[in-house]
Order: structure tokens, then sequence, then C-alpha cells
């Protein structure tokens, strides 16, 4: 039988005894009873009940079918979806181990918002407030510092990899009229994109070949009717039509664009002329966050929580599933049937549309009202723990081949979690995506760091076939890889 609780008052499970809170208390470094451990503690047992629940009412409520229970017919119904079983190695180990002895390298100096880079890892094309910039000749051969230690060699105050030359040509593409809200590389054609948060002026979508026109040279659409460009999303060349469907796929390169609440599809022709048309979505809230699921669906991610599917052969949506808290950021995971939503109140799941059903009342009501925190979102398959990211930035991405999801929290520490168990397998300490501090100088005061929180964050395939993790910091822009 559990403690009673007291107000003003802290019971220790382990040592079967009250301790008083004080607001005036100043903890000693290190300390067990403060109140941000309690606080995390509390959290802890919130979503230990409730992933308790979710699991028992699963068990109760979950109809097996009789092919379930023999392994071999179980292989052959698999084997007839199309669905491709993995071994537990691939499943568990591997994705801890492929990125177990990731080593960071800087590859530009610049403080930026979003970042898009070539495939040969040669180019790097980056946004920093409204200016674009391309960034090449970049020498891989530098290391940040000595991983041995906990934090960076110091040479007169200065981490040893700030010291070394940056070997990089930069050169300016576009200067906006207001903050660059997304940017992207389309591979196929060569072809950059980059669209505008708005402000005093209208949102824009830039379009240039930035390898055959000049700087500030390129294609510009002002949308009507729009005041905010919140993100935008290229179409992967990996998702390409099925050849058995009865509608042919063409040779368009298609970009959606969230605007406001409604979507702009953007597609460029085989002949290089660039066609632009919207689709309205009856006032919803506003789209937030977009991912591919295939070549002709769209999972967008709204403001209000919810996440819809959006067909572009149908211009229908419909939606399929609610997070928690707005949804800052979504990507696919593995199949189009699972997504990874990243939000606010520190909200990282993994979702299966096929069983993304709603709590409801009945769940809420076996749930105490202080910790209702989570009680309007759908089943989740996994839920991230140690995310721990609340404010406007949400870095993530998911490597489908590695089977790995990595986030970067507001304590500016990249974590990688593996996918399909949902289990943290490495962290990336915050020192090497903020700026060091300098020591005090005879006669000079100390230079203050600007540590801001981690922009972005992507996996990169190069063309031989390895992956390496991008991230983008105070520090610039660090390369996580073998």
């Amino acid at each position: 039988m559990s403690a009673p609780e007291l107000p003003g008052f802290y019971f220790d499970k382990a040592k079967g005894k009250y301790f008083k809170i004080t607001a005036s208390h100043q903890a000693p470094p290190g300390a067990k009873y403060t109140r941000e451990n309690i606080r995390k503690e509390k959290a802890t047992q919130c979503r230990e009940a409730e992933d308790q629940h979710r699991s028992k009412r699963q068990k109760t409520e979950t109809i097996v079918s009789r092919h379930a229970k023999d392994y071999l017919a179980r292989a052959y119904l698999e084997r007839e979806i199309g669905y491709e079983r993995r071994s537990y190695y691939m499943n568990t180990i591997y994705p801890g181990a492929s990125i177990s002895e990731y080593e960071p390298q800087k590859v530009s100096p610049h403080q930026v918002q979003c970042f898009d880079v070539k495939s040969d890892l040669s180019t790097v094309f980056t946004a920093e407030n409204n200016t674009i910039r391309r960034e090449h000749d970049i020498d891989f051969g530098l290391k940040m510092a000595d991983f041995h230690t906990e934090e960076p060699t110091l040479i007169h105050g200065r981490p040893r990899f700030e010291m070394m030359p940056q070997l990089v040509q930069s050169e300016t593409l576009l200067r906006t009229t207001s903050h660059v809200s997304s940017l992207n590389y389309l591979p196929t054609t060569g072809a950059l994109v980059a669209t505008t948060l708005g402000g005093d002026r209208p949102p824009v979508i830039y379009m240039t070949d930035p390898d055959r026109d000049e700087p500030f040279l390129g294609e510009q659409f002002t949308p009507h009717r729009y005041n905010t460009i919140w993100t935008s999303s290229p179409r992967p060349s990996s998702l390409v039509s099925d050849p058995g469907t009865s509608v042919s796929a063409t040779e368009d390169e298609v970009v959606v664009i969230a605007a406001n609440s409604d979507l702009l599809l953007t597609r460029r022709r085989p002949s290089g002329t660039w066609n632009c048309s919207d689709a309205l979505l009856s006032g919803q809230s506003d789209v937030l966050s977009l991912c591919w699921l295939d070549h002709r669906t769209i999972a967008m991610g709204l403001r209000n929580g919810a996440l819809r599917l959006y067909d572009t052969r149908s211009n229908g949506s419909s939606s399929v599933l609610r997070h928690p808290a707005p949804i800052g950021q979504i990507r696919r995971a593995g199949s189009a049937d699972h997504v990874v939503c990243a939000g606010l109140n520190n909200t990282l799941m993994l979702y299966d549309f096929r069983a993304a059903r709603a709590y409801g009342n009945g769940f809420r009501n076996h749930v105490p009202r202080e910790n209702r925190k989570t009680g309007g979102g759908s089943w989740y398959i996994h839920r991230f723990e140690e995310h721990t990211n609340d404010g406007t930035s949400y870095p993530l991405d998911v490597s489908e081949q590695m089977g790995l999801v990595a986030a970067g929290g507001d304590d500016r520490v990249l974590r990688v979690w593996n996918m399909n168990t949902g289990t943290l397998v490495k962290e990336f300490p915050s020192w090497m995506f903020t700026k060091a501090k300098t020591q005090r100088l005879p006669g000079n005061a100390p230079s203050q760091p600007r540590n801001g929180p981690i922009r972005m964050a992507k996996f990169v395939e190069d063309k031989d076939g390895d992956t390496s993790l991008w991230a983008a910091g105070a520090n610039g822009i660090i390369k996580l890889g073998w």
C-alpha cells in the first residue's frame, strides 16, 4: 500500500519516509531530492502507469487470428501480404552496432537553420536567417577532438577543432526578404527549392538550378491568400509508382509546401518549367510538418495534434490519428503504415495507422486528473524515453535502412533510438554542437558562446551507400560517421 501524499512533503519509497520540500533550499550538485528530479520521477511514473494500462487493455481487446498461432501459417500469410520478416539481429543488435563508433567532424563553421547535402557530399546548401549559401570543396579529413576525453582539448581556451583551418569555399546564392523556413535539394534534376516564413513581406517560393544558374538567378512564386509558409518536402526518388497500377507515374519532381492550413503542390516538368497548384483543406489547423509515405500519399502534422493523410490523385484528405501535442516534425518509419511524430510536451512516438485507435473517455476515467497529460492521443507503438524537447525547434530524422531515430533535445544533446524496440542506443553530448567558452585574456573581456538549440538533424547516404548523421547547432554543421 502506497503512502498518502502530504502537501509540502515528498515520500521516498526506498527509505520509507517523508522529506519536506523547501523553496529556499539550494541543493548541492548531484543531489537526489531536487524539484527537477522529483518532477521527472512523477512524469516517469505517470508514463509507466499509462503504458501498463494501455498494454493491459490491448491484451483484453485484441482479437488474434487463429492463423497467427501457427508459425508456419503466419509465415505464409506474411509472404502473401508482402511483409518481409527481419531477423532478431537486424531488429535489436544491428541498429546500435551500426552507430556505436560514430565520430564527429566539423563541416561548416556557420550557424544555420537548415541545410541539404549532395549525394557525393562535396557540396552543402545552407540557410542562415535570410541568406542561402553554397559551400563546397569540403575536407572531411579534419577530426574535431580527442574523443577519449569528456571535453575537447583546449588551446588558449578554444577547442582544438576550432583552431584548425576551415577548407571550405562559400558563396552566397540568394538573400530573401524574410527568414528561410525550408531548404531542399532535388538530386534528380539538381534543382534547389527554398521557402520563406513571411513577415513584413509575403512568403515566397524560390527555385533555382545552382549548377547552371548564376547566384541570385532563379524563379520565384508568391502565393496569394497565405501569410506563412511553414515547411516543404520533396517526393523522395526512392518512392516510385508501382508499375502495375493503371495510372502511370509521370517524370515530374513534386515538392509539397505547407502554407497556413493548406498545401501547395509544385511540379517540375521534364522540360524544366515549374507549375504550382494549391489544395484547400477546408479550414483545418495550421500544417506544421510534412512527409511522403508513398508516391501519392502525404502525411501532414497539424497544430491541433491531428495527423491527416492527403492523396494527390483524388485531392482528398482524412484524419487517421491524433498526437497528444502539436506535431512539429513527422517522418516515415520503414513503411507507409508507420510514422514517427515529434511535438510539444517532450512527445516523440512511433505510430501504426492500422492500430491508431483513440484512447477515448474510458481510458481517461481510470487516470487521475493530475496525470491526464496525454489522454487525448492515439495508440502508439513506442514512446521514445529520455526525449526532452518542448521548444520550437524539432530536429528529427529517421534512417529506415539502419532502423534508427535521431532527435535533438532542449539540453543540446542528440539522442538516437532503435526504431524497432524504442530503446536508446547512443547519445552525442552537447559540447559537439555548442560554442566553447573562451578564457579571459589580459585586457580583454571573455566572449560569450552562442549556445542555441540543435536546429536540424539529417541522415545522409552517400553514393557508396554509407550513412552518416549530420546535425546543425551553434557550433556549425557537424558530421557524425565512421
